[in-house]
């Protein structure tokens, strides 16, 4: 699974789940355990619907297991919160992680295993803290965020990954709200964590390096950003990481008003992304929707109408209609009809965004408030 071989892994998978099947039977606790196993590599394949099928036969296992509490399917909620939160569907991401907690500080999983179920439910404030603040409730994601921390203190090494993890989501959340500099200080320290406990050539490092990369774009700092970019790069090779890289270098492309370089990027990064996940994953869609942008900057208003459709397709197939980022491709495509004079297809494609942004964002949402004035504009007093 680690190396991209997922069909193996699959079939390994299936021979281990056989095995336990026949030696434990249908109902037993390890049988769960290998139904989690192959929800997370269906997870991480970009096959959601499937993953959620196999983490629901693991729930529904040990759920009928009578009498006791099992740190396993705290793990099995966490999954399916992840599988929601990727889905856009925050509300029922926060609560699968709030039963996953709540198995967590159960007093039978504070007997069993007391260290490993204190450090699971610090993981789980921060994977609440990451649903706040994909919904902008910032506060509220770093009063998460804070919780972890004060779990991991008691409970682990102050040099510890865990830390680094909540340092780097913490970055995350004032680089959302474009305060680069806040946002490189939290991603220095987890930096200086993943250097000393997995080394200078670790992946993590490279990711840190690809969010200070963004902290910089956020600057205005081009060349630093290109920089760091570079810097993660050599840590990456022909996988979905480089690929991530290569469409953040061509964002800066586009801030420097290079959109034909930008194009460059954009193309390298799809066809990484192609290659390793299939060409209807979100992550495709994503990049398409960075080249309309790139050719809508070009008067190419015809190729980007097209990669914006394209965009719209892939991301409604891979996260749902109800996804902010399906929301965000429609008003793509909305200005592009504004632009030809089709302001009633517009005043559609507006509607439905704004709609889907209510529903997931919520109203005071930066992109919401933004659809919600476009459409006081458009429609009749």
């Amino acid at each position: 699974k680690d190396f991209g071989e997922f069909e193996r892994a699959l079939a390994l998978h299936n021979m281990d789940l056989q095995l336990r099947i026949r030696k434990f039977g249908h109902a037993s606790v390890f049988v769960a355990i290998s139904y989690n196993n192959m929800g997370e590599l269906y997870r991480a394949q970009g096959q959601r619907n499937e993953a959620l099928r196999y983490f629901d036969k693991a729930r529904a296992i040990f759920e009928n297991s009578p009498g006791e509490i099992h740190v396993h399917a705290g793990g099995t909620f966490t999954n399916m919160g992840e599988v929601f939160r990727e889905q856009g569907d925050f509300q029922s991401a926060l609560t699968h992680y709030g039963k996953a907690l709540w198995i967590y500080e159960h007093p039978q999983s504070a007997i069993h295993q007391p260290n490993e179920s204190r450090i699971s439910a610090g993981k789980t404030h921060n994977n609440i803290g990451l649903v706040y603040a994909a919904q902008a409730q910032y506060p509220r994601a770093l009063g998460s965020y804070k919780k972890a921390l004060d779990i991991f203190k008691s409970t682990v090494d102050e040099n510890h990954i865990n830390f680094a993890e909540t340092y780097n989501n913490i970055g995350l959340v004032y680089l959302d709200q474009e305060l680069g500099e806040e946002a490189l200080k939290w991603f220095k320290k987890a930096l200086n964590i993943y250097k000393g406990t997995l080394g200078e050539k670790h992946h993590r490092v490279g990711l840190t390096r690809f969010h200070m990369a963004a902290a910089f774009h956020k600057l205005g700092k081009g060349e630093k950003a290109l920089k760091f970019c570079r810097d993660a790069l050599n840590l990456f090779s022909g996988c979905v990481n480089a690929a991530m890289v290569y469409n953040l270098m061509g964002c800066v492309q586009q801030q420097q008003g290079q959109y034909k370089e930008a194009l460059k990027y954009f193309g390298e990064a799809q066809a990484i992304f192609i290659a390793n996940l299939g060409a209807r994953h979100n992550r495709v869609g994503a990049t398409h929707c960075n080249m309309g942008i790139s050719h809508k900057a070009l008067g190419n208003v015809d190729e980007a109408m097209a990669s914006f459709s394209t965009a719209l397709s892939i991301q409604r197939a891979a996260l749902g209609e109800m996804h902010p980022t399906v929301a965000l491709d429609m008003c793509l495509i909305g200005e592009l009809l504004l632009s030809r004079g089709r302001s009633n297809e517009a005043v559609g494609l507006y509607s439905q965004a704004y709609k889907i942004q209510c529903r997931t964002l919520g109203p005071d949402h930066p992109q919401t408030q933004e659809t919600g004035q476009i459409l006081q504009g458009l429609l009749p007093s």
